[in-house]
């Protein structure tokens, strides 16, 4: 059986934590998030799996506060159907998976000094990807 903090979204858009057995927000399901817990959102009535749609809410509500995409890159990707996010997040979870697990390995040991070559590689993947959203934003 799962772990997973369930919660369950109702037809009045009330999410309710069955874990505390209590109604949270959007952003208490983004902080369970950030540390660290596996959350599934499902819908009450139909049993349908809104995680994804309902981590788009919290993403929109992180967009409002502090705009970290630019305009024209939300724009080129409404424009072509959301493709180049798949792609894009696609090469992310590549990188961070390969770069993340080792990461962990190397603060797991205390030694924090072989992390440069794995920043520099994210730090390739990012111009990389900038670099192709900017030719969606043309």
């Amino acid at each position: 059986m799962s772990d997973a903090r369930v919660v369950k979204r109702y037809a009045n858009r009330k999410l309710y934590d069955t874990r505390s057995s209590r109604y949270v927000t959007l952003d208490e399901i983004a902080g369970f998030i950030r540390a660290g817990e596996d959350v599934r959102i499902i819908d009450n009535d139909s049993k349908d799996d809104l995680t994804s749609v309902t981590l788009a809410q919290v993403l929109l509500g992180e967009e409002k506060r502090q705009g970290f995409l630019p305009l024209e890159t939300m724009r080129g990707l409404i424009q072509t159907s959301g493709e180049s996010l798949h792609q894009i997040a696609g090469q992310l979870r590549d990188a961070s998976g390969k770069v993340g697990e080792r990461a962990l390995q190397v603060f797991r040991r205390g030694d924090i000094s072989g992390l440069q070559k794995d920043v520099e590689t994210i730090e390739a993947r990012l111009a990389e990807i900038e670099k192709r959203v900017a030719k969606l934003e043309k």
